[in-house]
């Protein structure tokens, strides 16, 4: 295992850049270095990237691949240990938010794939019914059951959010009618309520007078 000391200059966002120095297994891919090392930065979604000699390293390879490039003798032989440690190895670390562009390429991606598979299904069970009323004959009473509920099955999983949207709406026309009738009632049962008070009233007037 091939130990370095390495300098980090790291270049963040809207904030003064920070030198650190550390101890880097060269052997170790650039991925894992950066999840060791700068992972608060990755989880946090945003964009790490290593610059070594003006060029970004691939995740996929070692440290010690592009060292090797530009020093060939860096790791040569024991011999060369004092020219090893006098060349400083300075990488710069790039961080930056990720772009809205690919953050709406991916949602529009992960979409266009969803409606795709959507319109493949519907497709299917389209064609199954079209084989059905060609070939009535060689279609039995058990296939078609299948397939009716086949076809439910998959209209309710496609149409889910739709479905569940229209019985809320459904349910809240409901709300709102029955809260109307109800205010109609109490004031119908009120103005009946007045109107016999008043005509109850009227009729004992005379019933006094005559007395």
């Amino acid at each position: 295992m091939k130990i370095k000391n390495i300098k980090f200059i790291v270049l963040r966002p809207k904030d003064v850049p920070q030198n650190l120095e550390i101890d880097i297994n060269c052997n170790d891919q650039i991925k894992n270095i950066k999840n060791k090392y700068f992972g608060e930065y990755v989880k946090n979604g945003l964009n790490v990237r290593l610059i070594y000699m003006g060029k970004i390293l691939d995740d996929s390879k070692k440290l010690e691949d592009y060292i090797n490039c530009y020093y060939k003798d860096l790791f040569s032989s024991n011999s060369q240990k004092s020219k090893e440690n006098s060349i400083p190895i300075i990488i710069h670390v790039k961080i930056t938010e990720k772009s809205l562009m690919s953050k709406n390429d991916n949602f529009d991606s992960k979409q266009i794939n969803g409606v795709l598979a959507k319109i493949a299904l519907l497709t299917f069970v389209f064609l199954l019914w079209i084989y059905r009323f060609n070939y009535v004959d060689g279609f039995p009473i058990f296939c078609l059951i299948v397939l009716i509920m086949f076809t439910i099955f998959i209209t309710t999983s496609l149409l889910y959010g739709y479905i569940i949207l229209f019985f809320q709406i459904l349910f809240k026309i409901f709300i709102t009618i029955f809260y109307k009738i109800k205010e109609y009632t109490i004031r119908l049962y009120t103005y009946i309520n007045e109107k016999a008070k008043r005509f109850l009233l009227i009729r004992n007037i005379p019933h006094n007078n005559t007395n």
